[in-house]
């Protein structure tokens, strides 16, 4: 079986870069496009352009450097858009207009725990030691707000980030503390969650457990973190096939789940966590589900329909019961990038026989 399941990773299209780097300016990654062109009066916002820069971190790692594409351009137009949005507290804004005007006091927890979680990427990477040092500049400011945050989903992201570090051990027991309590408060037989429902990005929470048990080898982590990810298996894989929770309505404990719009974020969630988990236990079932999760991008959904531009990597924003949304936005194209990277490593992993965990 695993070797048919690598067969069709395979079968995927490489990892293309060309749209993400279309959308990209001077000043960062636009937010939005009419179709595949860039939409400017949508402007720009730091939950993109941080997660921008961990595609090219990845893309780095993961397929090496291309000579055609500048990837040190693109490191210092996302790097520097993270530098210019922080606060003199060290809170960041979130979106700014296309004349370079900040639209927001400060910016939502989310983005708050996505850009932690690009500047761990970032310091833990072979990059350029000036990269490397700005993020840690920019994170002791950030990271006193740190431990203020609620949101289990920007908890979540803090974690993916701060994991990178041994060094944050503490900080990372505190904050993976919050959701084994979130969990313990939430669950119950048949609702082994840590919230009352199920929203957007689901999968990062268990993945960001699954991060933390890599640093620590706490077994109640991982137990919490596959309980979890096995009871969001239950409710987002239906016969064969990825089905995500609708964003009209979602899924409220005790009651039905919502179906439509699916979109590209909980899609590469799903792709990123079910990865991360085989790479950890060697689960094959984790590693099907990871390979189904990801060919929901190229038509095994609902509706049958492809999102992805394979010639250059531009992703749709999901669908409705309608059809496609034909919109090739920075989120869905990096979510997309995030999910065929995730992939990819777990190809690369097998092949180099890295050891599972448990």
């Amino acid at each position: 079986m695993k070797k048919n399941l690598y067969e069709k990773i395979k079968s995927f299209p490489p990892p293309n870069l060309k749209h993400l780097i279309y959308l990209t300016d001077d000043t960062g990654i636009i937010q939005h496009a009419k179709y595949g062109i860039p939409d400017k009066a949508s402007g720009y916002c730091i939950d993109d352009n941080s997660r921008a820069l961990i595609v090219i971190l990845r893309y780095l790692e993961l397929m090496g450097n291309d000579p055609s594409i500048d990837f040190k351009k693109l490191i210092n137009i996302y790097l520097s858009y993270m530098l210019l949005s922080q606060k003199e507290d060290g809170q960041f804004h979130n979106f700014m207009s296309y004349d370079r005007n900040f639209l927001d006091e400060v910016g939502s927890e989310d983005s708050f725990g996505r850009t932690i979680w690009t500047l761990g990427n970032l310091f833990s990477s072979n990059s350029n030691s000036n990269y490397r040092k700005l993020a840690q500049f920019i994170w002791e400011k950030a990271n006193p707000w740190a431990e203020k945050i609620h949101s289990t989903r920007a908890i979540s992201y803090c974690l993916l980030g701060l994991s990178r570090n041994p060094e944050n051990l503490e900080q990372i027991k505190l904050l993976s503390s919050h959701l084994e309590e979130a969990y313990q408060k939430n669950s119950s037989p048949g609702w082994e969650w840590y919230e009352p429902y199920l929203t957007y990005a689901n999968a990062k929470i268990p993945e960001a457990l699954l991060n933390v048990y890599q640093l620590t080898g706490n077994k109640k982590t991982l137990s919490t973190a596959a309980e979890s990810l096995d009871f969001l298996e239950s409710a987002i894989f239906e016969n064969g096939i990825l089905r995500l929770i609708g964003n009209k309505g979602w899924y409220m404990k005790g009651g039905k789940k919502a179906f439509f719009d699916e979109q590209p974020i909980d899609a590469s969630s799903a792709v990123e966590a079910f990865a991360l988990a085989y790479s950890i236990t060697g689960r094959e079932d984790y590693l099907e589900k990871a390979i189904t999760a990801m060919e929901w991008f190229y038509g095994k959904n609902i509706i049958g329909v492809n999102l992805v531009e394979s010639e250059n990597g531009a992703c749709c924003d999901g669908f409705s019961s309608d059809g496609a949304n034909h919109n090739q936005g920075a989120e869905s194209t990096i979510k997309y990038l995030l999910a065929r990277l995730a992939i990819k490593k777990l190809a690369k992993d097998e092949e180099s026989n890295i050891p599972k965990l448990v």
